[in-house]
């Protein structure tokens, strides 16, 4: 018998959603409105804990404009089993990208256009960090 709960594929795809939410600029609230769910559904999306189907996740490639193969990049075969490349949890780094202290850095940072000035700008965070 199946089991109902999430695989690796169904975390990868949450894990790739928050990713591109995040990279959009968009709330969990905000993209909840525009597919008609709640925001605590995005979030159960976005972790793993509940499954996208196939028509919700095909809604959610074209409201964040990404292709459909986009969810599925960087998730590799291997043997019988599908598995994460690094099969580890979410990185710590995207709940402070997706914090608005850090959505406002990064919205910040990419329109800097010189580059001698964003290295400039990360070489003085990394001295500031010790």
């Amino acid at each position: 018998m199946a089991s109902k709960d999430p695989s690796n594929i169904d975390k990868h795809i949450g894990y790739k959603l928050k990713l591109r939410r995040v990279d959009a600029g968009m709330s969990q609230e905000a993209l909840g409105e525009r597919v008609g769910l709640s925001f605590q559904q995005i979030q159960k999306y976005e972790k793993g804990a509940n499954r996208i189907s196939a028509s919700r996740l095909f809604e959610l490639t074209r409201i964040l404009e990404v292709d459909i193969s986009y969810f599925f990049e960087g998730f590799e075969t291997s043997g019988p089993y599908l598995r994460m490349e690094d099969s580890a949890p979410i990185p710590k780094f995207l709940d402070f990208v997706s914090s608005n202290e850090g959505m406002s850095l990064n919205r910040a940072f990419t329109r800097i256009k010189s580059r001698r000035t964003r290295r400039a700008l990360i070489d003085m965070a990394k001295s500031l960090a010790g």
